[in-house]
């Protein structure tokens, strides 16, 4: 049985799966992506390293990121299911995507579904019962 990718608490997510798609990262795949890590793609390479770092820094325990492996089923399965525009892509509890090196957006994103609790328009939290749904 799989994990759940988002495990809901009264107070908001306890824990958030985070996948990462990136090309040319674990060496694997094609020789021509796996050498480009190391050519005019690796300062992009230290940026993901270094957004992956502020991620376990800035959220610790809450947050679970696995690197997927470069075509692999997986892999295959993501892009299929998700169609990422640009790499690196970052599938965030399974159901959200934001492709691209954009440090900002996700941080921000991540920080937003780990938040205490879901926030309407108006900027106040809405309540919600023992089970996670919204009380009429």
């Amino acid at each position: 049985m799989e994990p759940s990718r988002m495990e809901p608490t009264r107070g908001g997510i306890r824990s958030l799966t985070i996948e990462v798609l990136a090309r040319g990262l674990t060496g694997g795949g094609p020789p021509r992506l796996a050498a480009s890590a190391h050519g005019a793609d690796r300062d992009e390479v230290y940026r993901l390293f270094h957004l992956l770092d502020r991620l376990r820094e800035t959220f610790g325990g809450r947050v679970a990121v696995y690197l997927v492996e470069p075509f692999s089923l997986t892999w295959i399965a993501r892009i299929i299911r998700h169609r990422p525009r640009r790499y690196p892509a970052f599938i965030l509890g399974g159901r959200e995507v934001i492709a691209g090196l954009d440090e900002t957006a996700v941080l921000s994103r991540v920080a937003g579904l780990l938040a205490p609790g879901p926030v309407d328009g108006s900027g106040s939290v809405k309540e919600f019962g023992e089970d996670g749904l919204k009380q009429p």
